[in-house]
């Protein structure tokens, strides 16, 4: 009998070497996928915070215009019926605990004299001049604390906190005084104006 030796190679893809390529290979793959993937994810984050942002800042945009009047820049009517009942609610417990040293809350509602008069002798433009004229006039002769709104066409608001009844007759004076004093100037001439105010006080009146 005949005896052959026989070396029987393995195909390629039995190859040690073609078994750690592939290897490689996966693993280059695997992780140049996660590295695209986490770059996809950033970029993702990084649109969702930016139209976070937008969508915050369009809704404080949205609320700045529902609580306040455009021409003017004062509060609305809105933000008063808003804070007004926290502020009745804050009076109403300092009564309750006899703290009254601070005093009370002072509203004064203005209307402008004749105020349809400057629209059709002049004209509209003139006319919102005269309302931010006013509008200034008033913050001016408030303080920091108080709230003065634009309560609709020629009249506005001021609320007064911490004020007491003796002393609120001076503050409407001094409102009084701020509107008579305003000179708008209007085609070579100037707009002057009187207001009438109603004021009373709470708890006072």
């Amino acid at each position: 009998p005949a005896r052959f030796e026989l070396e029987i190679v393995p195909p390629p893809w039995r190859q040690p070497w073609f078994v750690i390529l592939t290897a490689l290979v996966v693993a280059g793959g695997v992780l140049w996928r996660m590295r695209e993937l986490r770059g996809r994810t950033r970029e993702l984050e990084r649109r969702v915070r930016e139209r976070t942002r937008e969508v915050e800042q369009a809704n404080q945009e949205l609320r700045w215009l529902a609580l306040h009047d455009r021409l003017t820049n004062l509060r609305n009517r809105h933000y008063v019926y808003e804070i007004m009942a926290d502020e009745v609610t804050r009076l109403h417990r300092r009564t309750w605990s006899g703290d009254d040293a601070a005093g009370g809350l002072g509203l004064a509602l203005v209307d402008l004299d004749h105020f349809k008069e400057i629209n059709d002798h002049w004209d509209h433009s003139v006319g919102d001049q005269v309302l931010q004229a006013v509008a200034e006039a008033f913050r001016e002769a408030t303080r920091t604390a108080d709230v003065v709104a634009r309560w609709g066409g020629e009249e506005f608001l001021v609320l007064l906190r911490d004020v007491r009844v003796g002393h609120l007759p001076d503050t409407v004076l001094r409102l009084l005084e701020a509107v008579r004093a305003l000179r708008v100037p209007a085609g070579g001439a100037e707009v002057r104006l009187t207001c009438s105010i109603g004021y009373t006080h709470f708890p006072g009146h």
